[in-house]
């Protein structure tokens, strides 16, 4: 099934504007909700905070996907986190139709081949985190231009699931040896 691209229309505005005002550090994440509301004057959209945990600093893969941000960040010290969103995820089980989509179902979205970002289906909208910013309830295409315009919807595996992909992907990767007895210490200490 070909990926579906994000409607152009009026949102590509609102889209290079979700992108600039970011957010890296906690001193930029801690007003991103109210950055993202004031947008709303002059960039009409339907995005809207979710409440989570105070200081919650897990990212999209964490939040939509399960993944222990212990083994996230791991991998992430070698940057082959991102080497599992484009080469691990787009081989989920099963690709659907954005037709028959229902709650808690996986919606990838794609820049340049290369997986972006990752957010569960509620409805017809997304709940997603953008980074380590708070996490929102918004439509397919109110996402941050960087994440591209494309996406795919697939039936979401379970969390062991895909931790176990995880791990196979990051045991597997050449680079596996730089953190191997960490890798390995930390998965013990998790029983996995």
């Amino acid at each position: 099934m070909p990926r579906k691209k994000i409607p152009d229309e009026d949102r590509k505005a609102l889209r290079q504007k979700l992108s600039q005002i970011g957010g890296s550090g906690p001193d930029d994440t801690s007003d991103h909700r109210q950055r993202v509301e004031a947008l709303n004057t002059t960039l009409p959209h339907s995005i809207k905070p979710i409440e989570t945990r105070p200081r919650d600093r897990s990212d999209c893969m964490e939040y939509a996907l399960g993944i222990p941000s212990g083994l996230l960040n791991l991998a992430a010290t070698l940057k082959i986190d991102k080497e599992f969103a484009t080469s691990g995820l787009p081989e989920f089980p099963e690709n659907i139709p954005e037709s028959e989509t229902f709650d808690g179902q996986v919606v990838l979205y794609f820049a340049n081949g290369e997986t972006t970002h990752v957010g569960l289906m509620k409805g017809d909208r997304v709940i997603s985190k953008w980074g380590k910013n708070p996490a929102y309830e918004h439509a397919i295409p109110e996402v941050p231009a960087s994440y591209g315009d494309e996406y795919e919807i697939y039936k979401r595996p379970s969390s062991c699931y895909i931790t176990k992909k995880f791990i196979e992907f990051v045991i597997q990767h050449p680079r596996y040896v730089d953190i191997r007895d960490t890798f390995e210490n930390f998965a013990a200490d998790m029983a996995i």
